[in-house]
Protein backbone atom coordinates (compact mmCIF):
# COMPACT_ATOMS: atom_id res chain seq x y z
CA UNK A 1 0.00 0.00 0.00
CA UNK A 2 2.89 2.26 0.38
CA UNK A 3 3.59 2.06 -2.88
CA UNK A 4 0.31 3.10 -4.15
CA UNK A 5 0.11 5.72 -1.86
CA UNK A 6 3.15 7.10 -3.63
CA UNK A 7 5.41 6.95 -0.33
CA UNK A 8 8.26 5.20 -1.99
CA UNK A 9 9.74 6.82 -5.21
CA UNK A 10 11.66 3.36 -6.47
CA UNK A 11 11.42 0.06 -5.64
CA UNK A 12 14.17 -2.73 -6.66
CA UNK A 13 13.68 -6.24 -8.07
CA UNK A 14 16.11 -9.03 -9.32
CA UNK A 15 15.40 -10.08 -12.60
CA UNK A 16 15.39 -13.64 -13.97
CA UNK A 17 19.36 -13.79 -13.96
CA UNK A 18 19.58 -12.46 -10.58
CA UNK A 19 20.43 -8.75 -11.21
CA UNK A 20 19.16 -5.98 -9.27
CA UNK A 21 16.99 -3.18 -11.03
CA UNK A 22 15.66 -0.11 -9.45
CA UNK A 23 13.05 1.71 -10.80
CA UNK A 24 10.54 4.06 -10.41
CA UNK A 25 7.35 3.23 -8.46
CA UNK A 26 4.99 4.92 -10.10
CA UNK A 27 5.52 2.61 -13.50
CA UNK A 28 4.23 -0.33 -10.84
CA UNK A 29 0.80 2.02 -9.62
CA UNK A 30 -1.21 0.11 -12.82
CA UNK A 31 -0.77 -3.52 -12.13
CA UNK A 32 -1.15 -2.63 -7.72
CA UNK A 33 -4.02 -4.68 -7.02
CA UNK A 34 -5.45 -5.62 -3.09
CA UNK A 35 -3.32 -8.45 -2.93
CA UNK A 36 -0.35 -6.46 -4.24
CA UNK A 37 1.95 -6.66 -7.44
CA UNK A 38 1.55 -10.20 -8.74
CA UNK A 39 3.04 -11.67 -11.68
CA UNK A 40 6.16 -11.66 -14.16
CA UNK A 41 6.96 -8.41 -16.36
CA UNK A 42 9.41 -7.06 -18.94
CA UNK A 43 11.15 -4.21 -18.90
CA UNK A 44 11.50 -2.00 -21.81
CA UNK A 45 14.78 0.25 -21.97
CA UNK A 46 16.74 2.28 -24.56
CA UNK A 47 19.68 1.62 -25.63
CA UNK A 48 20.91 4.35 -22.90
CA UNK A 49 18.86 2.49 -20.43
CA UNK A 50 15.98 4.94 -20.17
CA UNK A 51 12.18 3.87 -19.17
CA UNK A 52 9.88 2.78 -22.38
CA UNK A 53 7.42 0.86 -20.82
CA UNK A 54 6.77 -2.07 -18.41
CA UNK A 55 4.94 -4.95 -19.70
CA UNK A 56 3.15 -7.65 -18.12
CA UNK A 57 3.94 -10.87 -19.48
CA UNK A 58 2.04 -14.34 -19.22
Amino acid sequence: MDYYHGRYRSVQVVDDSGKTIRFAANYLRPYISSLGVRGRFRLILTPENKFIRLERVA
